[in-house]
C-alpha cells in the first residue's frame, strides 16, 4: 500500500472530469480537441522537449516496485484510453441542464 501512486489516481480523476466537461460543453469536437491538446502536452513532458528535464519518468534501469516502474506508461496511455472511453459513451450522459 505504500507504493500506491496517489498522485496518479488524482490525476486520472481530474483528466476524466475535464474530458467530461469538454464533451458536455462542446460535444465531439470539444472532446477531440481536448484529447489532442492533453495528449500532446503529456507526451511533450515525457519526452523532454522542454529543456533537459523529463517530468513523466518511464523505463527504469534499476529495480523499483512495479507501480513506480510503470506508472508513467499508465499515465501516457491512460490519457488516450480515457478519451476513447468518453468518446464511446452516449451523448445523453453529457447533457448539462
Amino acid at each position: 500500500m505504500s507504493n500506491l501512486p496517489y498522485g496518479f489516481v488524482v490525476a486520472m480523476i481530474l483528466l476524466l472530469l475535464s474530458s467530461w466537461c469538454a464533451r458536455a460543453r462542446s460535444g465531439w469536437w470539444g472532446l477531440f480537441i481536448h484529447a489532442i491538446v492533453f495528449s500532446a502536452f503529456a507526451w511533450i513532458l515525457a519526452l523532454g522537449f522542454i529543456g533537459s528535464a523529463i517530468l513523466v519518468p518511464v523505463g527504469f534501469t534499476i529495480p523499483v516496485p512495479w507501480c513506480v516502474q510503470y506508472v508513467g506508461y499508465l499515465w501516457l496511455y491512460g490519457v488516450l484510453i480515457a478519451h476513447a472511453i468518453l468518446l464511446c459513451m452516449p451523448q445523453r450522459w453529457f447533457v448539462v441542464k
